[in-house]
């Protein structure tokens, strides 16, 4: 979102001014959020990578479970996209969840891929006011109230889509994922 911002792709719609009824929503959607990536990240990272990896490798596994995953979250405002934009949105997922599945292996864990896809979705709708897979709730956020600038590109900010379609939220992915990729794997405890 910084990133976008500073590229001049946001402005500012309205400054948070919340009150004491406006967090409650807020809240009761991280838990949501808590729950839908958990689940997410439990049958994607947690269960189907590891049994495709079981049998043909990690590489098989990830690029596997992170193809379901991208199909999964292609729906009709995906396909009427532009070739360009949903192209971006694609290799987003796949980046996404090809990070996540990197992570996965690292930490040994599900956990923090649980944690990363939940506050992901959360921040963006939350924080921000900015959708997230083309989910716009409406809702006060927290920080600030970012809405495209006028004349931005969407392969910018990501359009209706929100900033993880955006060809920034790309270059954070690849490098996440080359930082994980160069990073040596922690031995298992003892």
């Amino acid at each position: 979102v910084l990133g976008v911002i500073a590229l001049g792709g946001y402005s500012v719609e309205a400054e948070a001014s919340l009150t004491l009824g406006d967090l409650a929503p807020i809240f009761i959607l991280m838990l949501c959020f808590i729950v839908q990536s958990g689940v997410e990240e439990i049958v994607f990272r947690g269960w189907m990578l590891n049994r495709i990896a079981a049998k043909y490798g990690f590489w098989v596994g990830a690029l596997g479970n992170s193809t379901v995953f991208a199909l999964m979250h292609i729906d009709d405002s995906v396909t009427s996209m532009t070739l360009a934009n949903g192209a971006i949105f694609v290799s987003m997922t796949m980046l996404f969840s090809i990070f996540l599945s990197l992570m996965v292996r690292h930490d040994k864990s599900v956990w923090g891929a649980c944690a990363w896809h939940a506050s992901w979705n959360w921040l963006f709708i939350t924080w921000w006011g900015l959708p997230t897979t083309g989910i716009e709730l409406g809702l006060k956020p927290l920080v600030m109230d970012l809405m495209p600038t006028e004349g931005a590109a969407k392969w910018l900010t990501g359009g209706a889509m929100g900033p993880e379609d955006s060809i920034v939220a790309v270059v954070i992915m690849t490098a996440g994922t080359l930082y994980y990729l160069m990073k040596k794997e922690r031995s298992p405890a003892n």
